[in-house]
This record gives C-alpha cells, structure tokens and sequence, in this order.
C-alpha cells in the first residue's frame, strides 16, 4: 500500500512537470543583462557524489549590475549518460 501511494504521488509529479518545459521567450519585455543560454558542448559533465565519497559540485556565477528584484530564473542541464547527439527539443 504504502509503495503504491509512493509511485502514484511520483506520477504525479512527473506528468505536473511536463509542460514546465525549458524556454526562452524572444517577446518577453523583462530586464535581462544578457542571456546565458545552455552549453550543447558540456554535457555529460559528472556532478554529485564520487566513489569515494567526495563531492563535485558544478556552478556558475551571474554578475548582476543593475536594482530591482530577480523574479525569472531558467535553469538548463542534462545527465551523464545522455548519449544523444541532437536531443529532440521540446513542443
């Protein structure tokens, strides 16, 4: 019962996460510095736990010169083990 409540509720999850789909939109009229698009050619980068119990952690900085509040923030990534050349894009 109780691992059968537990898959339901990752379904869930899962199927509220697919329209939250990666975008950048050209029309938005929002203050953005520049654009930090995704890297196609850093891929497969291993971040997270090693064999022997060290972390690697993967980070990047933002320079933020102007006031006001952040209030839109995309985040882009892949796993190690993404073995496809062009991944098909979403929509």
């Amino acid at each position: 019962m109780n691992a059968t409540r537990n898959i339901l509720i990752i379904t869930v999850i899962c199927a509220l996460a697919i329209p939250s789909f990666a975008d950048w939109p050209d029309t938005d009229d929002h203050k953005m510095h520049w654009p930090q698009l995704p890297d196609p050619f850093g891929w497969d980068v291993f971040a997270g736990t090693t064999a022997d119990g060290t972390q690697k952690v993967l980070a990047d900085d933002w320079l933020c010169t102007q006031s006001g509040p952040v209030d839109d923030i995309h985040f882009w990534g892949s796993r190690q083990g993404e073995w496809e050349v062009n991944p098909p894009l979403p929509g």
